[in-house]
């Protein structure tokens, strides 16, 4: 297309309207020349054209390649469905004065126009979709059983919430290096599932960790008909050399003397309990409830402060967790078994060291903690904050903990020595 004799000042009503791309008269397809639109940042601005076109070197382009070559060479790289998409140009072809182009222009030229990146096949880009979760691949595997949406809820609850939210999160870090490698998850097989349990280890993962992830990914491997990585001896081989290679670490416990904080718990400022601080009595209560109980985090943090889950008699304390709670193991014993907290050298006290013992007795350290506590408590949950925002609510299993090692760890401070927290 040769330039017009008015110094290209003429009317651009019959070039195709197109913000900073190269332009061409509807009815002329083939071009010796291109004209290329002048922008400037004002009319940028105020997304119109420019009036004036300037002449280029002729520019030549290899012809569209046809739909058969274009599926013949997305073949070879296949990767998850959800990374299809257009194609970029290269970054030659690409006029710089889109680097000046915002967001909502860029967003509103793709919706309203054909996008560059589509110019080879005249199709819109597709929106990058999100890889789909755990529940929606088992969810879509049940369905292909016919299986109605009532025992599909069923099937789906086989798993505890929490071993869920593993899963989860390690089957997303499976899909997040498959997307880097071009790889389809649910496809892989043993030749890229085992690269990706080499960098885990490269990273400094224990043993036991690999081994759940070898799970999490059997666990929706199994869904594409795919036999257990466990029941592949390549695999069992692999992880024999791992432990070679990378050999697991010793941890030695710090020991820690359980007299001594108990003797600790004795004295000043636990005592009297009439006026220890309530930072200093919500510790002391939950160090003697955890280590007369021998209980998990988890039944701690399900106790109730309301009967009938809580009753109080004469010589001992009976707990019971909440409705909702699951214990680790699911059995009919498990879930109605109480938690029974005897009295601790009951009164009267025919001696001082009777009368010394007991303040390590948990059913009093309760009665001082229910009372201090009732007055702000907004939550039946047996421990409760005692500070700041989560004063009176409940509290997480981490906050258990942290309590039970504060009172670990504050007398071996005082003795001259301290304890890792774990």
């Amino acid at each position: 297309m040769a330039s017009p004799s008015g110094g290209g000042a003429s009317s651009l009503s019959q070039v195709g309207r197109a913000l900073v791309r190269f332009v061409c008269f509807h009815r002329e397809r083939t071009m010796s020349a291109v004209l290329r639109v002048v922008v400037s940042k004002a009319a940028l601005a105020q997304r119109r054209f420019s009036s004036r076109v300037e002449l280029w070197p002729p520019l030549r382009l290899p012809a569209y390649p046809s739909s058969a070559q274009s599926s013949q060479e997305n073949q070879v790289r296949p990767g998850p469905s959800y990374l299809s998409g257009s194609r970029l140009g290269s970054k030659s072809l690409v006029s710089r004065a889109t680097e000046h182009v915002n967001q909502s222009s860029t967003q509103a030229a793709s919706s309203g126009g054909s996008s560059v990146a589509a110019a080879g096949d005249g199709s819109q880009p597709e929106p990058v979709q999100p890889p789909p979760s755990i529940v929606e691949i088992e969810r879509q595997h049940l369905t292909a059983f016919a299986l109605p949406s009532e025992v599909c809820n069923v099937i789906l609850a086989a798993r505890r919430p929490s071993t869920k939210t593993v899963y989860a999160c390690r089957w997303n870090k499976f899909v997040a290096w498959c997307t880097n490698k071009s790889v389809d998850p649910l496809s892989a097989t043993r030749s890229e599932v085992l690269p990706f349990i080499l960098s885990l280890a490269q990273q400094g993962s224990a043993l036991g960790t690999l081994k759940g992830y070898l799970s999490a990914m059997s666990a929706f491997l199994r869904l594409s008909d795919q036999p257990s990585l466990f029941k592949s001896p390549i695999v069992s081989r692999f992880l024999k050399g791992l432990t070679h290679l990378f050999p697991p670490t010793p941890f030695i416990m710090p020991q820690w003397d359980l007299k001594l904080v108990l003797t600790y718990l004795m004295c000043t400022p636990f005592e009297p309990m009439h006026n220890c601080p309530l930072r200093l009595l919500t510790f002391k209560t939950v160090f003697l409830v955890a280590i007369t109980s021998a209980r998990r985090v988890s039944e701690l943090q399900a106790l109730s402060s309301k009967p009938p889950y809580l009753s109080v008699h004469p010589d001992k304390v009976l707990l019971h967790t909440r409705a909702f709670f699951l214990p680790k193991v699911v059995t009919p014993f498990h879930v109605g078994q109480s938690i029974t907290l005897p009295t601790f050298y009951a009164p009267p006290h025919p001696s001082h060291e009777e009368e010394r013992l007991h303040r390590l007795d948990p059913k009093r350290a309760l009665a001082f903690y229910l009372n201090r506590t009732k007055d702000f408590r907004v939550d039946d949950q047996l421990f409760v904050g005692y500070v700041g925002v989560k004063k009176g609510k409940a509290v997480v299993g981490s906050w258990l903990c942290m309590y039970y090692f504060k009172v670990r760890n504050s007398m071996h401070r005082v003795q001259g020595f301290s304890l890792e927290v774990r």
